[in-house]
């Protein structure tokens, strides 16, 4: 509702870059809850959970692939450890937002997200963008602004702008149900798909 404009509140995404100690996530969220219920007339607060370092190539890649941080990648055990917490902010009364960094993470905790972002870098992604087509919640396309994973402002924009029609329109791939099994998906076009423009405005000059 408020992305469409029936509800005029401000939207408001914020949380840690990654999350790292559940405890803590949990103490960061209590606090906005009290922001949310005093400020709930006017914005809607969005805790923003992101599990994974997606720029790391080595150490820790983050809290879903190694919940205990000693190198034992015990993934089975991050999902549900993601899971539950997820669980807990949502049992505050606070959404949740996250980002998927492959096809699979959405079949554990998809059904508890409401804003999902897809980073810069993965604008061009076409795994992403045929994922981000049979989501149920809105997702938006993040450009920084800057130009930090293109030539330039402008043409990470234009990656952004290319990204929403993209996702926006029906898509068949190859993928794994929730009961484990491989299967061909059809997709038909997520049309609450928006862009989340940085400080320079690529975007906007893009589609000038």
């Amino acid at each position: 509702a408020v992305l469409s404009g029936e509800d005029d509140r401000v939207l408001v995404v914020t949380g840690p870059c990654t999350v790292h100690d559940p405890a803590a996530t949990l103490e960061y969220a209590s606090r906005l809850q009290s922001l949310a219920q005093r400020h709930s007339k006017d914005v809607l607060i969005v805790v923003r959970l992101n599990f994974r370092k997606p720029s790391r190539t080595r150490g820790w890649k983050g809290f879903i692939h190694d919940p205990a941080r000693d190198g034992s990648f015990a993934i089975n055990r991050g999902l549900q450890f993601a899971r539950q917490l997820i669980v807990r902010v949502l049992e505050m009364g606070l959404p949740v937002a996250t980002t998927f960094h492959d096809t699979l993470q959405p079949q554990f905790f998809a059904d508890l997200i409401s804003w999902l972002w897809i980073a810069p870098h993965a604008t061009q992604s076409l795994v992403h963008l045929e994922l981000s087509s049979g989501l149920s919640m809105p997702v938006a396309f993040c450009d920084r602004g800057g130009g930090a994973d293109f030539h330039s402002a402008e043409a990470e924009g234009r990656a952004v702008l290319g990204a929403l029609r993209t996702a926006r329109m029906p898509h068949a791939f190859l993928s794994v149900s929730k009961q484990g099994v491989a299967g061909i998906v059809h997709t038909g076009g997520n049309k609450d798909c928006h862009a989340v423009v940085g400080g320079a405005g690529a975007v906007a000059r893009a589609a000038a």
